[in-house]
């Protein structure tokens, strides 16, 4: 499904406003605080979308697990080119 030969912005990036993220996008921004102290671990983390969406959207510190080697490492790859500072 995911392939090295996508642009990374295109993987990682998203509209939270599409037809499915939508109301779940809502209800995040009415009860999570934006706070750039605050942590936020996703478990099974490849490509890297929600990382991406909560330090863009709430400025959290994000770290991931990945139990895939390979997509392990194609993560950490696409978040070092989108620059975003993720674990």
């Amino acid at each position: 499904f995911w392939t090295d030969g996508e642009d990374p912005a295109q993987l990682i990036r998203f509209d939270p406003e599409t037809l499915e993220f939508r109301d779940v996008h809502r209800f995040l921004k009415q009860h999570l605080p934006c706070r750039s102290d605050w942590r936020f671990l996703e478990v099974g983390c490849h490509p890297g979308r929600y990382l991406w969406y909560f330090h863009q959207t709430f400025g959290y510190q994000v770290s991931g697990i990945e139990y895939a080697p390979q997509a392990c490492e194609r993560t950490r790859r696409l978040m070092a080119q989108v620059g975003l500072p993720a674990n």
